[in-house]
């Protein structure tokens, strides 16, 4: 009693008396039960009362209704815009019998200065510095993009107007805006988001004016304990399918153990019949097995599995800086200054090493298309295209469904309707566009799974490498110089959008941005696009072709050659990702052209640097650099990538989708975070593999037909990309055409499903 007692003393201060004459409560009493006048619901003005009452009589669940409501902000001027106040409090009144059910609400506030500042009389600097804000805000003229409009550093000065400091934050991207706070409520159910509204609103407006402050209020959001959506027949529909799932790979599994098994050693003279291939490809154990073994590698490409794996932790690490960065946090100054260190380009720029993917997956199409050509295999391109398509897309489409269905069951909390409600929209709006790869273009703005872009490239450009690599080996001359002008015209293009758009140089991360990335412009129209992603990936093929060059001894590079090209092309990557530093310098002038020259060079840089790696390392490289790539645990983790992509977005989402107070950010909490991240995500991943992907892939062959003869060496080629599986070629008999020579195991797949960021 005693905590309450004082709770409410130091709640109910002097300092808001001016409102005595406007209602009976203290602030911020007054805003804990909607009082106006013009409340529309009976209902709503009776419960409003009836709290009221049994607040000032400090019986409990009016306490808790109050106490879960968020009071003044502080930390303000340092970034902290996010009072939620006490969520999971707000909701249990409701389960615990009060007589008034209760409802959490988010409000937004914008603030600005008002005509007349009390204090302006006493400090006309400060005065003239709110005028200056309100006329900015209030102009319908937005300033130009890229313009700094204050110098840098104005509004550190102590001595000057917190306006300067508030201005800077609404026309500097890099800062969180300070004019904008998010506010939780708890307030009675049978008030709709309107009567919040006007409750707010009528607070705020005499409170404000004696502070030299004006505002608009929304009301965002308003959920009761049991507001959350039903499950619908889609959702229920997919419950099904994913039991039925599950139940296939536990009888799969059951009966593999039980007939290879006998006598504890394997069952040697077990035939499985096809119907029993059938339901063997849903078998844990035997998928496991493919998943973990290690084959002869021919061609020296193991080394695709660890760049791979430690590209595909990189990228999560950059994910997570967008979903934490991009949501509630308590620290943003912190961040803020360190958008101006060289340093912390390898987190802020780390976007450039989805351009690891795309050169990987150019080098394995080229390289494996030839090295079939050179066995005199025959290779069906339309075949290829649509095994490649098949092989992709179930896993894909099983994650999709439960974006849109399932997701937001899952979770709750202050921005849980924001974050997710917004995802389960697009997904259910724009699934279609992701399952024909064509989201990065068809609606980007509203994409579903944000990651996923990367799949739609990388499908478009396999259907234009698969012909460019055919023409290397069948009128070499004619596929040089087609592969030469490609190449050319992927660095052109992004130079001339850059130029038409005036876009950033790159992506920039900054928290503004982060909080819904793919309505910004440079991602629609030079991020997701693949007409701006195209020069990695060829540079990539290109690469390819001088590798099967110089392991068929018809391309010699000498020990000096190799040394410089050490030293030069290595250090490519490290310049491309460390140079973004001077694009995120406060108060630099914005140059079209500068922008221009390093969104088109800057991809080129890092794919030479991969692309040489991958090529020493294949053409008889040896040391420490393939050994960390080519380790056996390596290369069984690595086919967990397709999968640990799919899913980490999802993950990172709920993780800040569920945050009930904004979360204080480090260095050291990011990778605290991200080590996490890495973890679950390939705990999931193994578990879509192993139920969903390995299953469908195994299915594939079985259904369809395996008569292939496997290019020596192609194997374990098939984990080197984002895949599991390599990719069957197969005779035209065997889908009732007439036979065509040669089938061969291709490992395509893998190629496709290189990694998406």
């Amino acid at each position: 009693m005693t905590a309450v007692v004082v709770l409410l003393t130091l709640v109910a201060t002097p300092a808001a008396a001016f409102l005595a004459a406007e209602h009976p409560m203290p602030m911020p009493m007054a805003m804990a039960a909607p009082w106006h006048a013009h409340l529309r619901g009976q209902q709503c003005k009776n419960d409003s009362a009836l709290f009221d009452k049994e607040l000032h009589k400090l019986t409990l669940w009016a306490v808790q209704m109050f106490d879960a409501s968020a009071k003044f902000p502080s930390g303000v001027l340092f970034g902290a815009t996010h009072a939620l106040g006490s969520y999971d409090e707000c909701l249990s009144v409701s389960a615990s019998g009060a007589p008034v059910r209760s409802q959490y609400c988010l409000a937004r506030v914008q603030l600005r200065p008002s005509t007349h500042l009390p204090w302006g009389a006493v400090n006309g600097s400060a005065d003239r510095a709110a005028r200056t804000f309100r006329d900015f805000i209030a102009s319908p003229v937005a300033p130009k993009e890229h313009e700094p409009r204050i110098p840098k550093h104005d509004d550190d000065d102590p001595g000057g107007s917190v306006w300067l400091k508030v201005q800077r934050t609404i026309i500097d991207p890099s800062k969180k805006r300070r004019d904008v706070l998010h506010w939780g409520l708890c307030v009675p159910a049978s008030c709709d988001r309107w009567d919040v509204e006007a409750h707010l609103r009528a607070v705020f407006t005499p409170m404000g004016k004696s502070m030299g402050l004006e505002g608009s209020i929304s009301v965002e959001n308003c959920e009761t304990v049991d507001s959350g959506p039903s499950l619908g027949p889609g959702a229920i529909a997919l419950i099904v399918f994913l039991c039925v799932f599950v139940l296939f790979v536990a009888i799969g599994t059951t009966y593999d153990l039980t007939h290879s098994i006998k006598d504890g050693r394997k069952n040697l003279d077990w035939q499985p019949t096809r119907r029993e291939e059938v339901l063997l490809c849903f078998s844990i154990y035997r998928n496991l097995k493919r998943l973990i073994s290690t084959t002869a590698d021919e061609h020296h490409l193991k080394c695709m599995h660890g760049i791979k794996l430690y590209s595909m932790a990189c990228v999560v690490l950059g994910h997570r800086l967008m979903f934490s960065l991009g949501s509630p946090i308590h620290n943003p100054e912190f961040i803020e200054g360190h958008y101006e260190r060289l340093d912390t380009m390898l987190l802020l720029n780390g976007f450039i090493i989805v351009d690891t993917f795309f050169t990987i997956s150019g080098f394995l199409v080229c390289f494996l298309l030839l090295t079939a050509y050179s066995k005199n295999v025959n290779v069906p391109i339309p075949i290829l295209f649509i095994h490649r398509y098949v092989r992709l897309t179930p896993v894909y489409a099983v994650v999709v469904c439960v974006y849109a269905m399932l997701l937001q069951h899952l979770g709750s909390g202050p921005i849980w309707a924001d974050k997710v409600g917004r995802e389960v929209a697009r997904c259910t709006e724009n699934w279609w566009a992701n399952l024909l790869y064509i989201n990065n273009y068809v609606n980007t703005d509203a994409m579903c799974m944000f990651q996923s872009w990367y799949l739609s490239c990388d499908m478009q450009l396999f259907l234009i490498s698969v012909p460019i690599a055919s023409l290397l080996w069948k009128r070499p001359k004619i596929g040089q110089i087609t592969l030469a002008l490609a190449i050319f015209a992927s660095v052109m293009i992004p130079f001339a959008v850059t130029m038409l758009y005036k876009l950033d140089a790159l992506l920039l991360l900054y928290m503004n941005t982060l909080e819904d990335p793919t309505v910004n412009q440079t991602f629609r129209f030079m991020y997701a696009p693949t007409h701006s992603r195209g020069s990695p990936y060829l540079i990539g093929m290109a690469f390819g072709y001088f590798t099967f060059l110089a392991q068929n001894d018809q391309l010699k590079v000498s020990q000096r050659t190799r040394r410089t090209c050490w030293w030069v092309l290595s250090a490519l990557p490290v310049i491309s990702l460390l140079s973004a530093w001077i694009f995120y310098l406060p108060g630099r002038q914005y140059i079209a052209l500068e922008a221009a020259f390093y969104g088109a060079l800057h991809r080129v840089g890092w794919s030479l640097g991969i692309s040489w790696v991958v090529f020493a390392v294949c053409t008889g490289g040896k040391g420490v650099v393939k050994l960390l790539l080519s380790m056996k645990p390596v290369i069984a983790l690595s086919r967990l990538t397709y999968c640990a992509f799919l899913s980490h977005g999802a993950l990172q989402l709920y993780s800040v989708a569920t945050i009930r107070v904004p979360a204080y950010m480090s260095i050291f909490t990011l990778l605290w975070m991200t080590l996490g991240d890495i973890l679950l995500a390939f705990f999931v991943g193994g578990l879509l593999n192993l139920i969903f992907e390995s299953p469908f892939l195994a299915l594939e062959k079985v259904l369809i037909g395996k008569k292939v003869q496997k290019i020596k060496g192609t194997d374990e080629i098939e984990q080197r990309d984002l895949s599991n599986q390599p990719i069957t070629v197969l005779h035209q008999e065997d889908i009732g055409g007439p036979k065509i020579n040669h089938g061969a195991q291709f490992d395509g797949q893998e190629t496709y499903r290189n990694m998406n960021e």
